[in-house]
């Protein structure tokens, strides 16, 4: 014979809500947890966290909107590609990180050389060629590279040839005298060929330029899309595809002010724009805060190398090496496209006279990949170290003591 327990209303309450937890424990750790834009799950976030109890119809909804919603992790590209202090960054996933840089890259310059630039001129900035000044500024640098006077091959470079339909590759020169020869020209008679995101105002050389291959802001809009679901239940290298994918206009943009805007403005120009991809209607949206985020993550990554630099021309005059030629001036080419920052007088113990190109870096991991050592111009990567600065030869190679091999003390 079963015993009948009978309870007060109050009792089988608390034994109802009682029940409801104990059933639904990751469910409302989830809930709980949730800090996406659903209003729903926000409303049924702050009822618990208040010690409120969700009823079985509240909590129904809420499995059925995080099945929709599929929330993600807010910093899940970040943390993928990141990696952590702790581990050196060797658990990063450094594959993905160099496939959105190379993504980065081809975005930004096949935007600058097409018709669809003119929807990124809205605000204070425009592709245009840089002002006299910077183009003076950078002859001047180029002529001085020449006191290097490094006349072996080089390791083969390369650039685009951007008169070409198929963005052909070209080689254009072998030598450093061949390099330097050919940007003057350039520099001299087509400065259109350096055509760049500049202040409208005053056709300054900015930072925007830099978005291409500075991956913590892709990754900033990568983390923002995916809270949002727009880039699929995928993996993240298929996420990236889709983030940097050209798409029909309507299916990337569905805010009907903006679809009529880029149409006006691409009519104006007399043609028509009917692709977009997420990463450039990101980049579309930034111009009403004249791209506040992007540069703020640019310049903190700007700041830590002018800060090495900063310091390391410091350590050199206070150890009489005053003879330095610096290429730091803002969009400087012989920094961009050599790797070169600086320029150092020195002299062998046999009277010899060398100007050695430098590259300095934050930390060592970058210093050990510079971009200098990989080009056959014979210079050297510096990073400050725990035991003071030291430097690489030669690209993955191992690091010296600049005070014992270069000052010699």
């Amino acid at each position: 014979m079963k015993k009948i327990i009978r309870l007060t209303e109050s009792e089988l309450v608390s034994l109802v809500k009682r029940t409801i937890m104990e059933d639904n424990t990751t469910l409302l750790d989830k809930i709980m947890a949730y800090q996406g834009d659903n209003q729903f799950l926000k409303n049924l976030s702050s009822l618990i966290l208040q010690g409120g109890t969700p009823n079985s119809s509240q909590l129904e909804k809420a499995q059925s909107e995080f099945q929709k919603t599929q929330v993600v992790d807010r910093n899940a590209f970040s943390r993928e590609i990141s990696g952590t202090p702790q581990k050196n960054f060797k658990d990063a996933n450094i594959p993905l990180r160099r496939t959105i840089i190379n993504k980065g890259d081809d975005l930004y310059r096949n935007l600058k050389n097409s018709k669809k630039k003119v929807i990124f001129e809205i605000g204070n900035y425009e592709f245009a060629t840089p002002n006299q000044n910077w183009i003076t500024e950078n002859k001047n640098s180029m002529k001085e590279l020449r006191k290097i006077k490094y006349q072996k091959r080089l390791v083969e470079l390369i650039v685009i040839d951007e008169t070409s339909k198929d963005d052909k590759k070209v080689k254009i020169a072998n030598t450093l005298h061949d390099w330097i020869e050919f940007f003057l020209e350039k520099l001299n008679n087509n400065p259109e060929y350096f055509l760049s995101y500049v202040t409208k105002k005053d056709k300054n050389w900015t930072q925007l330029p830099k978005l291409d291959t500075n991956w913590k802001n892709w990754v900033r809009l990568l983390d923002k899309l995916n809270v949002e679901n727009k880039l699929g239940n995928v993996t993240f290298e298929e996420k990236v595809n889709n983030f940097f994918e050209q798409k029909k206009l309507e299916e990337v943009v569905s805010n009907e002010h903006d679809i009529n805007l880029i149409n006006a403005i691409a009519q104006k120009e007399k043609f028509r724009i009917s692709h977009l991809s997420l990463a450039e209607y990101e980049l579309f949206k930034e111009q009403e805060k004249d791209y506040v985020e992007t540069l703020s993550m640019i310049k903190g990554t700007s700041d830590k190398g002018d800060e090495s630099e900063s310091k390391f021309f410091t350590y050199l005059e206070k150890n009489g090496i005053n003879d330095l030629i610096s290429f730091s001036t803002p969009g400087n080419q012989v920094d961009i496209i050599f790797g070169v920052d600086l320029l150092m007088k020195f002299i062998d113990t046999d009277g010899s006279i060398y100007w050695i190109p430098v590259q300095v870096k934050s930390n060592e991991e970058q210093a050990k990949k510079a971009m200098l050592l990989g080009s056959g111009l014979g210079g050297i990567s510096v990073f400050e170290s725990k035991e003071g600065w030291r430097f690489f030869r030669k690209k993955y190679g191992f690091s010296e003591s600049f005070d014992e091999k270069i000052l010699r003390k």
